[in-house]
């Protein structure tokens, strides 16, 4: 398996490494997929009350999950919160932000405990972000990021954030309308004003 496959071997450089690959793949179907059959075995087995990526070793622990779990931090690497309906994220010690490097808040720990969650940052009337207490605790260029994370929320709908070349909006938005039914314009009108009434807040 390690040999070329010019002299028809598979071309594996290091196979320690594919097959932590291989078993941090079975990790993520863990987490991808709770309802399945084998998630539900193993989770009812070893971690009935909480979730794949929090759990720890059990010291009876099967060789089967011994080694899923041992990849698991292959997983933890490249996994990243998306901030949606799911309030109940860590605030610290989480990768829920658009930063290219962490992913995670660098703002030390000062007004809320360090177990606190997302849910604690928003306004329960407005069910937006609480911008006053988000500004007091986090970084400026922290605070950017993290109130422009509840204008588009994780759904299945047909208008959804892109980027685009143009420069004017008005142009942008005649092409989203040719492309949308009569029964989306409504739709594009309330998302249009919340990131209008978003970029008001942040500015003033």
């Amino acid at each position: 398996m390690g040999k070329s496959k010019e002299v028809g071997g598979m071309g594996f450089r290091d196979l320690e490494c594919f097959n932590t690959a291989l078993l941090a793949k079975q990790g993520w179907c863990l987490v991808k997929n709770p309802d399945s059959l084998v998630a539900q075995i193993l989770k009812e087995k070893y971690y009935p009350n909480g979730n794949f990526l929090e759990t720890p070793l059990s010291k009876r622990a099967l060789y089967v999950w011994r080694s899923i779990w041992n990849a698991k931090h292959l997983l933890k690497e490249g996994l990243m919160w998306r901030v949606g309906n799911e309030r109940n994220i860590k605030i610290w010690g989480r990768k829920w932000l658009p930063s290219p490097t962490t992913y995670a808040i660098q703002t030390p720990v000062r007004e809320l405990d360090s177990e606190a969650k997302i849910s604690e940052l928003i306004d329960q009337d407005t069910q937006w972000w609480n911008i006053p207490l988000v500004r007091e605790i986090f970084k400026e260029e922290e605070v950017g990021m993290i109130c422009a994370r509840d204008v588009w929320l994780e759904c299945n709908a047909k208008i959804q954030k892109s980027t685009s070349d143009e420069d004017d909006f008005g142009h942008i938005l005649m092409k989203l309308l040719d492309r949308l039914e009569d029964s989306d314009f409504d739709q594009v009108a309330c998302i249009a004003r919340q990131v209008w009434l978003r970029r008001n807040k942040l500015v003033f």
